[in-house]
């Protein structure tokens, strides 16, 4: 059937980038997607957007193959309001039984600077607007982001995955003088049935380097998590999660509003208690 192979979606759709942002979150085996995936939603290159959407499956073996390619609104809001700003495809490839294979691409095409933003407060004026007249003027310069992911699942036992992510800062007004941005995490976990219950504790593993131009900007983060899962709908997340951070490190989310000179981020563990239902 065609809808097997060709369908087009419109409307409020997943960017197809990062694949923390592309799995439901009450999937996850984390309390948080991470610093990396998140940079990447706050970035634009992630997460929810307005949009059309052409999924194809070109190959006999429809799962073996899939392309993904989008328009989305992007930066493109406001008085800049336009259907396209931003372009994203994605190829999966499921070249065996229990892994899969992943590339992303976003390219926002323009660059925007917005002097009289709607959606904003007094804790919207910049320290140093380049425009007196308009002190809550917001920017966002043009970029592009890359990707690239694995993912190995064992008979539903063993999960493996791994992920790539690096691209362009767009963020003008709180990049702080980077322009670029790596980041990779590696993730394992395991489904163990006990009694009428399932057990699966998971560890990650991630670096991200938010600024690649400069010598900080550096995050190390080391995660553990035990989920106690009772149903398909009903489980319990434990998480601990430690952040080794270089000095000198602006905060990736900036208290407003914002001042001269960033706030530096330092050293964390966050420790999470989670009930997840699902409807």
């Amino acid at each position: 059937p065609v809808e097997r192979r060709l369908s087009v979606d419109a409307g409020l759709l997943k960017l197809p980038y990062s694949l923390m942002k592309l799995a439901s979150s009450a999937r996850l085996e984390f309390a948080d997607t991470g610093p990396t995936s998140d940079l990447t939603r706050d970035l634009g290159y992630a997460g929810r957007d307005l949009g059309v959407r052409v999924k194809l499956a070109p190959l006999p073996k429809v799962k073996r193959l899939t392309l993904i390619l989008g328009a989305y609104r992007g930066h493109a809001y406001n008085e800049h309001d336009s259907p396209v700003g931003a372009l994203a495809g994605r190829v999966e490839l499921h070249p065996v039984k229990g892994l899969d294979l992943g590339a992303s691409v976003v390219h926002h095409a323009f660059q925007h600077s917005y002097k009289r933003p709607f959606s904003t407060s007094d804790k919207q004026v910049l320290p140093e607007p380049p425009d007196p007249l308009f002190p809550r003027e917001q920017a966002w310069a043009r970029g592009t982001a890359w990707g690239a992911d694995a993912t190995y699942n064992y008979q539903k036992r063993l999960l493996l995955r791994a992920e790539g992510l690096w691209g362009d800062r767009v963020d003008v007004d709180e990049r702080f003088g980077a322009r670029a941005f790596f980041g990779a995490y590696a993730l394992v976990a395991l489904r163990l049935p006990v009694g009428s219950v399932v057990l699966q504790p998971a560890a990650r593993a991630e670096w991200l380097d938010a600024d690649l131009d400069h010598d900080n900007g550096t995050r190390r983060v080391l995660g553990l998590a035990l989920q106690v899962i009772f149903s398909s709908h009903v489980r319990f997340l434990l998480d601990a999660t430690h952040t080794n951070v270089d000095e000198q490190s602006p905060l990736l989310d900036q208290p407003r509003p914002l001042a001269t000179y960033p706030y530096f981020e330092l050293d964390h563990l966050t420790a999470t208690g989670q009930l997840q239902v699902e409807i």
